[in-house]
């Protein structure tokens, strides 16, 4: 099992689809990937967007299932699952290699 925790969303795609390239290197093939960070909707909520204008003065961002799945694969990972309760911001990416 593997974990990051509220780091993803510091780094621009290309700098997370690297570190979780290193990761899935690491990673046998049953190992599981879990990403704790904020899932964005589409629309965001405020405060959801507030944070990603924040991010993006450091050339992070929030993301959304379909950005999380696109750095995942980009990385030779496949997103399994979402795990979020009911009105939360943030949640659990579950990731295996692909």
């Amino acid at each position: 099992m593997y974990y990051i925790r509220r780091c993803l969303h510091d780094y621009s795609d290309d700098e997370c689809i690297a570190i979780l390239r290193v990761t899935r290197e690491a990673m046998a093939d049953d190992s599981r990937l879990l990403i704790v960070e904020q899932i964005m909707d589409n629309p965001p909520k405020p405060f959801v967007a507030a944070i990603d204008v924040m991010m993006a003065t450091i050339s992070g961002k929030e993301r959304t299932q379909q950005g999380f799945r696109h750095i995942a694969e980009a990385a030779g990972l496949k997103v399994l699952n979402f795990w979020r309760a009911e009105g939360a911001d943030a949640g659990v990416v579950e990731c295996g290699k692909a």
